[in-house]
């Protein structure tokens, strides 16, 4: 006979029985997704116009380009987590004999740190698990508190010693050093947004001057880069169990910020020499009254308005003469 708390149950209403593995592990960052998909609609809706763009048709295709992905990569730089990152793999962790050849990897940004632990070989266990924790430095005590939560809640014990060496004053400099690190690139990231925004407006509205703001934005992203690079400490390595060690390298935030501000310094530098060499004047499709220069618009306008004004003027003068004519004669 099946109780009420035992309807739905298999085996005769016994306690409950999950015979399938927890496959949950967190695969992406969805800061990175939202970016994605924002960048990605502009992308996709540039070049479903682009077909019906008759004139400069390859410096609008390069401009356009250009904005889409350095306004791209300073987002995703904000938020990644691929400034630095590592990863090892050891065995027999902590002498359990459930568990061998295990991974663990550390993914730094500029605010935060992505600890992994994860393993697909388990001795007499069916699956496999995966830890994803991320630990923010954003206050001075804000590592702190964070590791002091994750051994209450039980938390494996590499995650927590790696955790532990970026602990601000807890007997290493190293939570210090990134936190300074990443607050001084974070301000050249802004500082490269802000020139990224004057750029589309130059674009628009000036675009004989837009190369040299593309030099500016490429310059702002690099200097990030530098930065960064300068404040980071000359050596970090985190020992594990059987002398395997963590060694931390640049990651692909890094080396794209670097690669595209480089890009933008090329292609701001070749549309100058273009400008110099060639005699052509820099002009997108974007640009405000296309193929109609400013000064020019605004005396063609000027002297229609002029021409508006008079003509009733000149009709009242030629009526006032005829009538000076007919009475002469009479």
């Amino acid at each position: 006979m099946k109780t009420w708390f035992g309807v739905v149950k298999e085996g005769g209403g016994g306690p409950t029985f999950h015979h399938h593995n927890n496959r949950m592990p967190v695969k992406g960052d969805a800061n990175l997704i939202y970016d994605a998909l924002f960048f990605g609609t502009i992308l996709i809706g540039f070049l479903l116009i682009f077909p019906g763009v008759r004139k400069e048709k390859l410096s609008t295709f390069i401009t356009v380009l250009l904005l889409i992905l350095t306004g791209s990569t300073i987002k995703v730089s904000m938020d990644g987590s691929a400034w630095q990152t590592s990863t090892t793999d050891f065995v027999d962790f902590a002498n359990s004999p459930y568990l061998d050849n295990m991974e663990i990897a550390g993914h730094i940004g500029l605010f935060h740190i992505n600890i992994t632990l994860k393993t697909g070989h388990l001795k007499n266990v069916d699956g496999d698990f995966e830890y994803n924790e991320r630990f923010y430095w954003t206050y001075p005590h804000s590592m702190k508190i964070q590791r002091e939560q994750v051994l209450l809640e039980g938390m494996p014990f590499p995650i927590v010693s790696l955790a532990g060496y970026f602990v601000l004053h807890d007997g290493f400099s190293w939570g210090r050093v990134y936190r300074e690190a990443g607050y001084y690139a974070a301000v050249m990231l802004w500082v490269s947004a802000a020139s990224w925004c004057i750029l589309i407006a130059s674009v628009v509205m000036v675009p004989h001057l837009s190369p040299f703001v593309m030099i500016v934005t490429g310059l702002c992203m690099m200097m990030a880069n530098f930065v960064y690079w300068f404040n980071l400490p000359d050596d970090l390595f985190v020992a594990w169990v059987e002398n395997h060690r963590l060694h931390f390298y640049f990651g692909w935030n890094y080396w794209l910020q670097l690669i595209v501000g480089g890009i933008c310094i090329f292609v701001g530098i070749l549309f100058m020499c273009a400008t110099s060499i060639f005699g052509w004047a820099f002009s997108t499709t974007l640009e405000v009254n296309h193929k109609a220069p400013y000064d020019r618009h605004t005396s063609n306008n000027r002297s229609e308005h002029v021409r508006s004004k008079s003509e009733p003027r000149a009709a009242e003068e030629e009526s006032q003469q005829e009538f000076i004519r007919v009475v002469e004669r009479v």
